[in-house]
């Protein structure tokens, strides 16, 4: 038996979601023939989500060689999808 457990991890900057187990016991995965041991209380992370600015992500792929072509956000620009180009470079 688990439950779930999510939370905000302010150091990361990112929405955790765990499975905590709510007792001592042992999941059996017959199809991958795996046996995992919990002990109560202890979380297994299933998810994380993470939240980035526009110009912060612009700059991060620049960083690593990506212009940006063209951006998509909501209305409310709360989700958004980035068209980058690996820029190549040119060596003497």
């Amino acid at each position: 038996m688990f439950e779930h457990w999510a939370f905000y991890n302010e150091d990361a900057r990112q929405i955790e979601m765990h499975l905590r187990s709510l007792k001592d016991q042992t999941i059996h995965l017959q199809e991958l023939q795996i046996e995992a041991n919990f002990a109560a209380g202890e979380t297994l992370r299933t998810e994380i989500s993470r939240k980035f600015e526009l110009q912060q992500m612009q700059d991060y792929l620049q960083a690593r060689g990506l212009k940006t072509l063209k951006y998509w956000t909501d209305s409310r620009q709360w989700f958004g999808l980035i068209l980058a180009q690996l820029q190549l470079i040119e060596k003497d």
